[in-house]
């Protein structure tokens, strides 16, 4: 309780033209994310020759086998092969399934 009210307490001592640009950047985290939810529909809606072009995408994507060969917590993890392809992506990206 002491945090919160020190901080009501500094609010409340800052210049009234101060508090409205403050309130702005409460939903910046959420139009940040705008752009990259909007290039996620626009490449679902790309053949596999155009997202291969995209270095931010793996294009042509073909399972490799029916079985899983991996679980991690409640996911399973399969293998997919790929044409060579420029890309920006490295293993700590979180991949998206686009096709259908």
């Amino acid at each position: 309780m002491v945090g919160t009210s020190t901080c009501i307490i500094a609010l409340g001592a800052l210049n009234a033209p101060v508090i409205p640009g403050m309130a702005d950047l409460v939903g910046f985290h959420r139009r940040e994310a705008k752009p990259a939810w909007w290039a996620f529909f626009d490449r679902k809606e790309r053949g596999p020759e155009e997202l291969q072009e995209d270095e931010e995408c793996l294009g042509g994507c073909v399972a490799d086998g029916t079985e899983w060969i991996g679980k991690d917590k409640r996911s399973l993890t399969f293998r997919y092969r790929y044409p060579e392809q420029g890309t920006k992506l490295g293993s700590p990206h979180r991949l998206l399934k686009t096709a259908r």
